[in-house]
């Protein structure tokens, strides 16, 4: 998606000269987001049949881990390595309500079923309905006053990103085209039957997310207008909690940090992972499939911005078995540059620094440094292994106007989204992809997964996952409330969303998805990412 760490970087310290390259950067990164879907009627004014295909989790059977040591978030503390039990149960519910394959993407074993916790297999209720497994909101439920709800209508706000003529410039879709797919998406909600016997209502917000005071006054006026949620969040350091703040519920595309989520609980919701998750997977998945093997010493690319990141990148490769004895460690301070970049002795330093300890296996949690530490170590004759945090990182590095270094071939990606499915031969889309694909061009728009689509594609995909996220946790919250809706994602039970998104079950106590990951890896000859291994695993519990 997701996660935007650079975003978040340069409108806290980038200087205004390089707002517009920023942009353009922002464009790629926006690459990240995905959809999950909408619903066909179901004839009784409720929302059946997502696009996003879910199925219920019978309590006790969420994914357990590795070696069945229950180390995804629902379960226990585990340990890294073991086994690939815990695969997404299969049926999946189908657009259609019929059953059909799990998230796989064309992959031969990944829909394999997994066992409940009675050791029968898990299945759909067979209703249409997304998920089934936890109780849903009453057919016509009533709100408290204030909430932006009406006995017909939901009003539910959407920040569009607006900068202007640089939308154009930096590849994105227009606001007036990001519009455009929104109100495609709500159309067809409130075509096959609303939600909660209601018509959803958008109310757009403008956001030039390189100006605060644009940023607050949306969030100001957002408050005023009583909306019941919001669609994307603002992106300054002095607003992004501004909505959350104020208790409505904001639906991110953006990773959410931990500390922030707990703080604005149960107000911050997204599909993307937590950071703890997100460097958890990282650590331990590339562990998991075999990455670290023949290791020396592990060079580690960090950076001050984000603490937080950098205690879990070290945490988890101690859980790994690499403590810090096997660490070399270069720290970028925290950069003012537009691009959250290193300058080029920053690189060369590092290089020389690896290269003298040892190092041959290098992971990053300084944004967007990779690509030119490779290129330094190469300049250095020194060809460590290389592994990418998914956390737009690699979605930066994808089809980059930067061609990478050739020493980033084979570079590893621990992901819980589907960047590179489009360069991944034979790669099958799943159902909420296709039905988000047929959704925007419906609307004169291209399809997301298209070419012609470019990075204002990832603005529609955007478009699909919120509104439909929004529309499982309306359908399946115990009430028909602002604080309710981090309940109804949990009890929709998991859900396989569409391209970029990979399958996520939301849990109550953390709203984000990401609970699974698989592997790519940078291909030098088309300079882009591609999936190697279409099996979606469980996550491991931080």
């Amino acid at each position: 998606m997701t996660p935007f760490q650079q975003l978040r970087m340069w409108l806290r310290q980038g200087p205004p000269a390089e707002w517009a390259i920023a942009s353009v950067v922002f464009a790629v990164v926006l690459a990240i987001v995905a959809w999950a879907a909408i619903p066909t009627s179901s004839g009784d004014g409720s929302s059946a049949g997502l696009i996003t295909t879910t199925s219920p989790l019978p309590q006790n059977s969420q994914p357990t881990g590795q070696s069945g040591s229950g180390n995804s978030r629902h379960g226990s503390k585990g340990h890294p390595g073991g086994t690939e039990s815990g695969r997404l149960p299969t049926p999946f519910i189908s657009p259609s309500g019929s059953s059909g394959s799990g998230p796989t993407g064309g992959s031969p074993d990944s829909g394999a079923t997994a066992p409940a916790s009675n050791g029968q297999p898990t299945t759909s209720s067979g209703s249409g309905k997304p998920g089934g497994s936890g109780p849903t909101t009453p057919r016509c439920p009533s709100s408290p006053s204030g909430q932006g709800v009406t006995n017909s209508t939901i009003t539910i706000g959407v920040v569009i990103v607006d900068l202007g003529a640089l939308n154009s410039l930096a590849g994105l879709a227009s606001a007036k085209n990001e519009q455009a797919a929104y109100q495609a998406m709500f159309n067809h909600i409130n075509a096959t039957g609303g939600v909660a016997c209601r018509k959803l209502v958008p109310k757009f917000y403008s956001d030039n997310v390189i100006s605060a005071s644009s940023e607050q006054t949306a969030c100001l006026n957002i408050q005023s207008d009583h909306d019941f949620a919001v669609i994307n969040n603002l992106y300054n350091p002095q607003t992004i909690t501004c909505i959350p703040q104020a208790k409505i519920p904001n639906f991110w595309y953006t990773s959410a940090h931990v500390p922030t989520l707990k703080k604005y609980y149960p107000y911050i919701l997204g599909w993307a992972p937590d950071y703890d998750r997100m460097i958890a997977d990282y650590i331990l998945g590339a562990k998991q499939v075999g990455w670290f093997k023949g290791t020396t010493k592990v060079g580690i690319l960090d950076s001050s911005c984000y603490p937080d990141e950098s205690s879990d990148v070290r945490r988890e490769l101690t859980r790994a078995g690499y403590p810090s004895s096997k660490w070399s460690v270069y720290n970028y301070g925290c950069t003012t540059s537009a691009l959250g970049t290193a300058t080029s002795a920053q690189q060369t330093a590092a290089a020389v620094q690896f290269k003298k300890a040892g190092v041959n296996r290098v992971v990053s949690v300084a944004y967007d440094t990779t690509p030119g530490f490779a290129k330094a170590a190469q300049n250095q004759h020194f060809y460590p292994k290389y592994a990418l945090m998914s956390d737009a990182e690699v979605q930066l590095t994808d089809h980059s106007t930067s061609r990478n270094p050739g020493s980033m071939n084979n570079a590893l990606d621990i992901t819980t989204d589907q960047v590179g499915i489009q360069d991944t031969k034979g790669y099958k889309f799943n159902a909420a992809t296709k039905t988000c694909n047929k959704i925007m061009t419906k609307a004169g728009l291209p399809a997301p997964t298209s070419g012609a689509a470019k990075t204002a594609g990832a603005l529609e995909g955007v478009a699909c996952v919120s509104t439909s996220m929004l529309v499982a946790a309306i359908e399946h919250a115990p009430s028909l409330n602002r604080n309710s809706l981090a309940a109804g994602l949990a009890n929709a039970g998991r859900m396989d969303l569409g391209y970029p998104a990979g399958p996520a079950v939301f849990n109550a106590n953390d709203p984000t998805g990401g609970e699974y990951w698989r592997t790519g890896a940078f291909h030098y000859a088309c300079n882009c990412w591609v999936v190697t291994s279409q099996k979606w695993r469980p996550g491991f519990t931080p």
